[in-house]
């Protein structure tokens, strides 16, 4: 599975720390995983299948 947040904007000072508090375990977690990863830009969501497809296919294994 592969997973991208962009264009964070935390809404205050608490929000922030928040964030990074949850992300950076996520993070972490992301470094030691292992298997196949696939992003790409697309104007609509696929379905799971596609999604699947298109990993299978394309995907990189770490």
């Amino acid at each position: 599975m592969y997973i991208s947040l962009t264009g964070l904007k935390p809404k205050g000072f608490f929000a922030y720390f928040r964030f990074w508090f949850l992300a950076i375990p996520s993070f972490r977690q992301a470094q030691i995983a292992t298997g196949p990863t696939y992003g790409f830009e697309s104007d609509t969501i696929p379905s799971w299948e596609e999604a699947y497809a298109l990993l299978m296919e394309k995907g990189k294994f770490h």
